[in-house]
């Protein structure tokens, strides 16, 4: 279980509905959320269903979107990737890679995949 620490108060917050304990991330991300604050919520790995507790909307006056790549323009994307991209090589941000598998084990990461929903990219290379 990965558990993050938030000790202050953000005006945006990104959670993900991942692999056990990654509920207890969008809790505390919820909770984190400083007044008029917007939690967007991106995939569900772990299933689609979350319970919150609507106290921190309502005395915040924060709100939950949900995100979807899929649905934005190619544009968008381009954009999106034209941001992200050098933060990536820079270090400055890190995707978080729960498992590497060589192609020859593809069926096994498939199955780790599916079944035991990892926290984390499970990456191929070959």
């Amino acid at each position: 279980m990965t558990v993050i620490q938030i000790n202050r108060q953000c005006d945006d917050c990104f959670a993900f509905l991942g692999a056990a304990g990654q509920k207890l991330v969008q809790k505390e991300a919820l909770s984190s959320l400083s007044l008029g604050g917007v939690l967007t919520t991106l995939g569900y790995s772990a299933g689609r269903k979350t319970t919150i507790d609507v106290t921190d909307l309502i005395w915040k006056r924060a709100r939950m979107a949900g995100f979807s790549l899929f649905a934005q323009s190619p544009t968008a994307i381009a954009t999106a990737w034209r941001d992200i991209l050098p933060l990536i090589v820079s270090g400055s941000i890190k995707p978080i890679v729960e498992r590497v598998y060589p192609f020859g084990e593809a069926g096994e990461a498939l199955r780790h995949l599916i079944e035991d929903r990892p926290f984390g990219k499970i990456v191929l290379a070959g």
